[in-house]
């Protein structure tokens, strides 16, 4: 592999990580575009190349994707005015699609794919360590009362450790480096600091504890157990070195530590915080109580969150914490606000729509619908089912939901026929296909969604157009 080649991929490991953090992090737009522009410069002949040789028998395994394209764009015919996020989508379609073509340019054999692999690891680790140390001194400050102006967006600050306002998809991205550290069996730091590996496996875990993420602690929780249980059976049967069990040790003990500072150890909550019931109280309590009662409502989905604040801290009745809740139009539970979205979704599909629509669709007009029926239209002029399957349905009918699903089938069976078992790839395409399915507006909402549907199929071409026999991912 020559020099060159070899700063080809680097750069494009370097986009990728960008690419995959930009639903974590603030102004990564602006890197991820450079990125690609300083990739597609250095690799200019190879993207020459590559439009060069394009014909549809080459690349005919990708027409399912590209299916699932039209009857995203076709609903915009019937979409006036046509609302910020599908324009957000389309974007996010147009990065996807642009970052894939990059990947097929510079990509072209066994040992490129492996060392891109590497450097891609390596990389995102490293940024997701760094970004980790910053959540942590976020966070920290927060305790003290103080706030991080940039992260301030229309009187909002994000939750605990999280650097978004989606702190699920804030939750998603760092996931990869935890499944990186977990089971891709590689150091990022030198042997002679391995100490520092597992600080920073550690530092991760206490990231994804802190977002307030429910879907995320739950994926937390059984994925360390699962791993730890392995470690101990595969220790038993002498096919393990004992050194290898460190890591889920070190996850677990992070996790019962936490749980315990968050639910269990009032008096130590408050000693830590200086003054409990003072200044720097205040904004202390507002962030743990929050995580807390999230998690808690796993638990009790009927949870009382100003209720739970008086019963932690007692004497706050009058500190200015207002707790409300608004006039919904379902009743306030953990799975209330998704459920009844979807309940309506197909209420406006069985009740509202005539047969064409139901087959074709009739475009993003629901998006008006739903801010309105769930008294979001005060402050966003669309509203969505959570569900790019009930959204598909409503946009292009049930031909564009059967295309989204055949789509789905195929990436499905080209991880069964190409074998791509490798657990890190496979956990994390279940992570993000479980928030996937539960958030965002259509199939183009989260476009790292989008990229690791595609992976398989990219996987299935090089297969059957550049060599014959290639390792696992």
């Amino acid at each position: 592999m020559s020099q060159q080649q070899q700063r080809s991929i680097y750069l494009l490991a370097f986009t990728c990580s960008v690419f995959v953090l930009r639903m974590a992090l603030p102004f990564t737009l602006y890197f991820l575009i450079a990125g690609i522009f300083l990739t597609t410069v250095y690799s200019f002949q190879n993207v020459i190349d590559t439009l060069r040789s394009f014909s549809v028998k080459r690349y005919q395994l990708f027409i399912p994707f590209i299916f699932t394209i039209l009857f995203f764009i076709y609903p915009f015919a019937f979409t006036h005015p046509i609302e910020m996020v599908v324009i957000k989508e389309l974007l996010n379609l147009i990065l996807v699609v642009v970052i894939l073509f990059l990947v097929m340019s510079i990509i072209k054999n066994e040992d490129m794919l492996s060392n891109f692999i590497s450097l891609f690891a390596k990389i995102f680790v490293s940024i997701v360590l760094f970004v980790s140390i910053l959540a942590a001194i976020k966070f920290w400050l927060i305790l003290k009362g103080v706030q991080l102006s940039f992260l301030l967006h229309d009187e909002k600050y994000p939750y605990g450790t999280s650097l978004s306002f989606d702190y699920n998809f804030y939750t998603v991205a760092i996931y990869l480096a935890f499944l990186f550290m977990l089971w891709f069996r590689f150091d990022v730091f030198p042997k002679k600091w391995k100490a520092l590996n597992y600080i920073g496996f550690a530092l991760i875990t206490v990231n994804i504890f802190y977002t307030g993420s429910r879907r995320g602690l739950i994926i937390l929780s059984a994925l360390l157990t699962i791993q730890f249980i392995i470690s101990l059976l595969q220790i038993k049967q002498f096919r393990l070195n004992k050194g290898k069990i460190i890591i889920p040790m070190v996850g677990v003990a992070v996790f019962i530590s936490q749980i315990y500072f968050l639910f269990f150890s009032s008096y130590e909550v408050r000693m830590y915080a200086g003054k409990a019931i003072g200044v720097y109280g205040k904004p202390y309590k507002k962030e743990v109580t929050a995580i807390a009662f999230r998690y808690l409502t796993l638990i009790n989905p009927t949870a009382n969150y100003k209720e739970m604040y008086h019963t932690m801290w007692p004497k706050a009745e009058n500190d200015g914490h207002q707790i409300s809740t608004p006039d919904l139009p379902y009743e306030k539970t953990t799975y209330g606000s998704r459920t009844e979205r979807w309940k309506y979704g197909f209420s406006i599909f069985s009740n509202e729509y005539s047969w064409p629509q139901k087959l074709f669709g009739n475009g993003f007009q629901y998006l008006k619908k739903f801010a309105i029926r769930f008294k979001v239209i005060q402050y966003n002029p669309y509203d969505y089912p959570h569900s790019p399957f009930i959204s598909a349905l409503l946009y292009s009918g049930i031909i564009g939901l059967l295309v989204i699903l055949g789509y789905f089938g195929f990436s499905a069976y080209y991880v069964l026929s190409n074998k791509l078992y490798h657990p890190v790839f496979l956990c994390f395409y279940g992570i993000v296909g479980f928030f996937s399915i539960l958030s965002g507006n259509s199939y183009f909402s989260i476009p790292i969604f989008v990229a690791l549907t595609l992976v398989p199929y990219f996987i299935a071409f090089l297969r059957m157009n550049v060599f014959d026999k290639i390792d696992r991912p």
